[in-house]
């Protein structure tokens, strides 16, 4: 779906009852949600941050600033203050701290183009909608909160399911159909599937969705607007707000919507050494959690401490360059993965002593080097590097070496001064290039 960067308006409209508030995006954010603790969480897509922001507009903080691309839609967890986010572009979903801290990736396997999210913190549930997964169909998927354990609930009649939303005491799903015009629900269980209101006069284009007591509210891309329905007996919509720009997330803000119940990360961090995330269990209320471990360490064995990574798999793919562990493990990613939208990742190599790793985009025609940390990302060079397909470091002489089918050519850099030169020319289809700097 287009969109288009011009500008960006927060509003709250008055019209709820009980102190009840909708905050809603035009533009240039794509996503929001509300932590209870009074702050307002903004994804805007140009810019590629999540900030956040207290409802009087003071004391805006940013959230995440690396290897952000396409922040869809988040989702809050209330009870142990954590911040989930979709990456439709490069396909995954992360979870974060409030402050930024504790970044780990979750889900970042079998994802076609995630679009909606939604936590249930009172049980442990992860929700989330898929436009094209692996098999090629759309689908709403179910997860425990720390990414384990999914489950498909909805894979028929779906076109674009986009926005989703939870009515955490029916313990019901709602989502809207960006392709179909529907808004429907099921429940957790993706069962008792009911629609609310359809029809491409009715709701043209929903995008945005959220619940409070009897109503639905959705933005729809179309009418310029959000609106809203009864989900027990209406056939139409009532217009909230109209706007001149396009409308894209919308929730409803009410303290109703975000219930207490008892952390069981609260104390002593579960037991955790490093990060505790709520899940799900049978017992217990339905709420239980588990433990894992920030970037560069693994889980140990009794599922409570963590163990540095020594070691771990590095490889590219169009969509980023990750670090996974070697051997089956709870982590999904042991590095934040490098990202960039447009890019094609292809040649990688590393600096272990620097903690630095280098490669080549085939899309921006660039070789980068960047920690293994996100931070500290550099262009190494922009010129005549056209279709870099491997790299190879000597690190002991700190020269970067990188093979260029276009130009037919094998070139060096030094790494002191970036001075660079072709030592071999005229080559056929130069690919890989591997160097043994002791043997020299």
């Amino acid at each position: 779906m287009e969109r288009n960067h011009k500008g960006r308006s927060i509003d709250k409209t008055e019209d709820l009852v009980e102190r009840a508030k909708i905050i809603r995006t035009a533009e240039t954010p794509v996503a929001n949600t509300v932590d209870r603790v009074g702050g307002m969480l903004d994804s805007p897509s140009q810019g590629s941050r999540v900030f956040s922001v207290d409802f009087d507009g003071s004391n805006v903080r940013q959230v995440l600033n690396v290897s952000v691309e396409s922040p869809e839609n988040l989702a809050v967890d209330w009870i142990s203050n954590k911040l989930y986010v979709v990456e439709t572009s490069i396909n995954r979903i992360d979870m974060v701290d409030l402050d930024g801290q504790n970044r780990i990736t979750l889900i970042a396997e079998d994802l076609g183009n995630p679009r909606g999210i939604a936590v249930d913190p009172t049980v442990g549930y992860l929700f989330f909608s898929d436009w094209d997964n692996v098999s090629g169909d759309p689908k709403l998927e179910r997860a425990f909160m720390d990414g384990t354990n999914r489950h498909d609930l909805i894979k028929t009649k779906l076109g674009w399911p986009a926005g989703i939303t939870l009515d955490i005491v029916s313990k019901r799903l709602y989502w809207v159909d960006s392709r179909y015009d529907y808004i429907e629900t099921v429940t957790y269980d993706g069962l008792q599937r009911k629609t609310i209101i359809h029809g491409g006069d009715i709701i043209p284009h929903p995008y945005g969705v959220s619940i409070f007591e009897h109503f639905v509210y959705f933005t729809d891309w179309t009418k310029l607007a959000v609106l809203k329905v009864n989900k027990f007996s209406d056939s139409t919509t009532q217009t909230v707000f109209s706007s001149s720009l396009r409308p894209y997330g919308v929730t409803v803000y009410h303290s109703s919507r975000q219930p207490y119940v008892r952390n069981p990360c609260g104390i002593s961090n579960g037991g955790c050494e490093q990060i505790c995330v709520l899940s799900h269990r049978t017992d217990n209320d339905g709420l239980g959690y588990r433990c894992r471990c920030r970037l560069g360490f693994d889980l140990h064995q009794d599922g409570r401490r963590c163990v540095g990574v020594q070691k771990f798999l590095l490889f590219s793919s169009q969509l980023a360059v990750r670090g996974i562990p070697f051997n089956l493990s709870t982590q999904e990613d042991v590095i934040i993965p490098i990202t960039g939208v447009p890019s094609y990742f292809v040649g990688i190599d590393f600096d272990a002593q620097d903690n630095s790793i280098f490669y080549s985009d085939t899309v921006k025609d660039m070789i980068y080097k960047q920690k293994v940390d996100g931070t500290g990302k550099e262009i190494l060079t922009a010129n005549r590097v056209e279709g870099v397909e491997d790299l190879a470091y000597d690190w002991i002489s700190k020269n970067l070496y990188w093979t260029d089918p276009r130009y037919r050519s094998i070139s060096v850099m030094r790494l002191v001064d970036k001075s660079r030169r072709a030592i071999i020319q005229n080559l056929n289809q130069p690919r890989s290039i591997v160097v043994h700097p002791v043997m020299g």
